[in-house]
């Protein structure tokens, strides 16, 4: 079991985060096309929060349906296991996801795992996780 490298990570977050915002713009897109009422100024204003929630989302369906793999991680090679390398189970997936969708600890936990040069982060420490690099099928098939 190899840790995923720190960049490796960072560019799945920063995937997975880009589809969150993919989700959102045409969320409130649609919303701004079927409601009168609904102004930029209010979407604007529900963005972050929004973003974070279809992130939360996101995350947590990736996470349980996906053996901790979105897609951000299946680009980058990335799969997130329990630290006895079981799979994750729904209180886990639940809690990663929490963290991981507040912006401001995401934020954090770029300077924490940068800072420190470390492989395992604060969300890996908060929920007995672990960020390994994900085996692709077709070596396993070749063995």
């Amino acid at each position: 079991m190899k840790f995923a490298d720190y960049e490796r990570r960072l560019l799945a977050f920063i995937i997975d985060l880009g589809i969150s915002i993919l989700f959102t713009t045409a969320m409130l897109s649609v919303l701004g096309i079927l409601i009168y009422e609904f102004r930029l100024s209010l979407a604007i204003k529900i963005f972050i929060p929004s973003t974070c929630f279809i992130l939360f989302c996101y995350l947590v369906c990736c996470y349980r349906l996906c053996r901790g793999v979105s897609i951000g991680g299946a680009m980058c090679n990335v799969r997130i296991i329990n630290k006895d390398q079981r799979p994750l189970r729904f209180k886990t997936c639940f809690i990663r996801a929490a963290l991981l969708s507040l912006l401001l600890l995401s934020i954090y936990n770029i300077f924490y795992m940068f800072l420190l040069r470390t492989q395992v982060s604060f969300f890996d420490e908060s929920t007995d996780t672990r960020a390994v690099e994900r085996i692709p099928t077709e070596n396993i098939n070749n063995q």
